[in-house]
């Protein structure tokens, strides 16, 4: 934390400064970036949704992955943001990680959502965090009572979809760079392998009309 803001990494729907500012109003600085030995991984069961009966309701995660190169954003949130912040990720392992920003070479330490290796970890992890304890029985409630992070689930269409959009909006590089760097919960079948076999029978993923010229390329 510098003087009285923290410094954020964003990497799934936050790589959308309106997305953001949707949390975190009074965010500054929002800059580009990326982390080295990380990788995204659909890990986590989506906390918005109202049906959970279903293969497809995985979020993303950051976790450590050697030899690897993830296109970020960074930003800064004032103090008193930073609790809706906590409670906007509140089942992710929140820590400080490196980042380098891609503009100027300076590197920093940001808060990051990162994956937890296991659900078990996850259910420890509340017990020191009382705070986050509380929004994530908020959150879920009675609605869904498994578990939180798994190797079973398959990306929510709604929430790729917007990934891959706001990705694309900002340049062909950082959407080759989710498609190579983000992984499926099992943390072995890369993004861009699942969905050059699936995309075309997936819904909402299917009308992205961009996105068949960059799977069947390279960066």
């Amino acid at each position: 934390m510098a003087d009285n803001y923290f410094t954020v990494i964003g990497f799934g729907s936050l790589l959308s400064e309106k997305d953001a500012k949707r949390t975190c109003p009074n965010l500054k600085d929002f800059r580009y970036g990326y982390v080295e030995n990380y990788a995204r991984v659909f890990s986590k069961v989506d906390s918005n949704l109202k049906d959970y009966d279903r293969e497809h309701i995985a979020n993303w995660a950051f976790f450590p992955m050697t030899d690897h190169k993830t296109l970020v954003t960074i930003f800064e949130i004032p103090e008193e943001e930073y609790i809706p912040f906590v409670a906007r990720e509140m089942d992710y392992h929140l820590k400080s990680i490196p980042y380098v920003n891609l503009e100027t070479g300076i590197e920093g330490q940001g808060i990051a959502c990162c994956a937890f290796q296991s659900n078990d970890d996850f259910v420890e992890y509340l017990k020191n965090n009382p705070i986050q304890s509380d929004l994530y029985i908020k959150r879920y409630g009675e609605k869904y009572r498994g578990s939180i992070w798994r190797d079973d689930i398959l990306p929510c269409n709604k929430y790729l979809s917007f990934v891959l959009s706001i990705a694309h909006g900002i340049s062909a590089e950082y959407i080759h760079n989710i498609l190579d760097e983000g992984y499926l919960a099992d943390r072995t079948t890369k993004l861009r392998e699942y969905l050059q076999s699936h995309y075309t029978d997936l819904p909402i993923i299917n009308e992205l009309d961009f996105l068949e010229n960059y799977l069947f390329k390279t960066a």
